[in-house]
């Protein structure tokens, strides 16, 4: 797949977005995705996941507990299984059906991969908000870089938004409160040193709306392969402005 040039949509003049040379995947290469945030995923969303195989039955149970305490929801019973496999069968809907093809999915994505592949799994398809499914375009967008080369501060701040990315994104206000949190709940699990969580605490995130570098790095490939390949130049609705 060579030679495609995509131009951007622009009334006065069109600007070439990009070249093309060859076809590839948006997820992230696995060796890319950071050690580190595997292992501080497990401390915030599901502290039993080497031990379970999927269902989490002490968990869904301090969960309800919890809630019944506070009256109102304040835990999550899904295991980091079960919210991979929420992921992969795309369906958000509150039903019963829906959460019993979750929980067989999460068993059997159990019996077919080890934890770290399933880590794996999670990072690549879970969703960071603003249509941005896995690690590697969530960190193109917020951050205009790539997985491997995410500072720790940026890390911690994509955690901070996987409970609820459009919530967090909008109000960020309480994302900072809870990234405060993540920092402080990765000391006390002694993931981090008393020093690294100082600097957590006072590291401002910088958001950069890299729309332009992500439309590049990911939705032009994409764009490449839905088109007719003896096309050479490729109109898109994509302004260059913005």
């Amino acid at each position: 797949m060579t030679g495609y040039v995509i131009y951007s949509k622009n009334k006065k003049k069109q600007v070439p977005l990009g070249v093309v040379s060859e076809e590839y995947d948006c997820k992230a290469v696995i060796e890319n995705i950071p050690t580190r945030i595997k292992e501080y995923l497990v401390p915030i969303e599901d502290k039993r996941f080497f031990e379970h195989r999927g269902i989490d039955i002490k968990g869904i149970s301090r969960a309800l507990l919890e809630n019944f305490k506070a009256g109102k929801i304040v835990q999550g019973g899904s295991t980091i299984t079960q919210q991979l496999a929420r992921n992969l069968l795309k369906d958000n809907s509150k039903t019963i059906s829906r959460k019993v093809r979750e929980t067989i999915k999460a068993i059997q994505i159990e019996d077919q991969y080890s934890k770290d592949e399933i880590l794996n799994l999670y990072f690549n398809n879970v969703y960071f908000g603003k249509n941005l499914r896995g690690i590697r375009v969530a960190g193109l967008y917020y951050f205009g870089k790539e997985t491997n080369k995410l500072s720790h501060s940026e890390l911690l701040y994509l955690l901070t938004i996987l409970r609820g990315p459009n919530y967090y994104v909008k109000r960020p206000e309480i994302a900072i409160e809870r990234y405060k949190y993540i920092s402080n709940t990765l000391y006390d699990s002694k993931l981090i040193s008393k020093n690294r969580n100082k600097k957590n605490l006072k590291s401002k995130i910088c958001l950069d709306n890299n729309q332009l570098k992500c439309i590049k790095e990911i939705a032009i490939p994409y764009i490449t392969q839905t088109v007719d390949h003896k096309e050479k130049k490729i109109n898109s609705t994509i302004d260059n402005r913005y």
